[in-house]
């Protein structure tokens, strides 16, 4: 299985403001649809109940102690990461999509981060993605956007491989 972790983050790394994004970047999302498209998407139930619903025509995936009971039509819950992570062994590709609790659990596995660095500061944010260390990470692309009608904010979508041991 390759993990890979996908998240917008802003310059102080905040993903998040009031369970919502705190931007508006059309590009962002159509990159992400088109990255997460018939994949296996990981969310935790903060994530899941922003989203509001499952995601079309990917395999969703909820961690969640308190969603356990509920049957939700498009999506898998999980109560704990030992159930869930047997279960993704068998997927060849997920993506952990959100919130902090589960980059910061899935970090140290993680293959791939499709970060989106958005050029911003967000003093009111309350999630954020866990700290990097960078030297464990090779930048393999990098694409730059501008600010337009559709994207609030100048962005970079960045894709991370994980180092091998031996680099």
């Amino acid at each position: 299985m390759k993990l890979h972790l996908i998240a917008a983050v802003s310059e102080n790394f905040a993903i998040g403001k009031d369970s919502q994004l705190p931007w508006k970047l059309s590009d962002d999302l159509k990159l992400f649809k088109r990255l997460t498209l018939n994949q296996t998407v990981v969310m935790g139930r903060k994530t899941y109940e922003s989203i509001s619903r499952p995601l079309p025509h990917r395999m969703n995936c909820i961690l969640s102690s308190t969603l356990i009971d509920e049957h939700l039509d498009g999506a898998h819950v999980f109560c704990d990461k030992k159930q869930l992570d047997e279960f993704l062994s068998k997927q060849q590709q997920v993506f952990i999509i959100g919130g902090s609790s589960l980059y910061q659990m899935y970090l140290q596995q993680a293959d791939f981060l499709h970060l989106s660095r958005v050029q911003v500061h967000i003093e009111a944010a309350d999630a954020f993605f866990p700290n990097i260390h960078w030297q464990d990470w090779q930048l393999m692309e990098q694409v730059d956007y501008c600010a337009n009608e559709d994207n609030q904010y100048p962005w970079s979508y960045q894709l991370w491989k994980k180092k091998e041991k031996n680099d």
